[in-house]
């Protein structure tokens, strides 16, 4: 259960801070992996995770940038 909170809250913050990012308008944001949810959240997590579980950090890692994609997605409709 403390993984699955861990994916869910990792991938929330990365589509905060994508968000945040692109509000700054500076142009070095403006590129991958600053305005991309999927990327932002893989790269933010791979290391927290893999610290944590290892080897098996990457595919969650993977797990995190889809879920913050997902949420981007969802927002959009709302």
């Amino acid at each position: 259960m403390t993984t699955l909170i861990t994916i869910l809250g990792l991938a929330c913050f990365a589509h905060l801070l994508v968000d945040f990012l692109q509000e700054l308008d500076i142009q070095f944001f403006q590129q991958k992996p600053f305005n991309c949810e999927l990327c932002m959240g893989f790269w933010l997590s791979i290391g927290i995770l893999c610290g944590m579980h290892g080897w098996i950090g990457v595919p969650m890692a993977a797990i995190t940038g889809v879920l913050a994609d997902v949420i981007y997605r969802w927002k959009g409709r709302l």
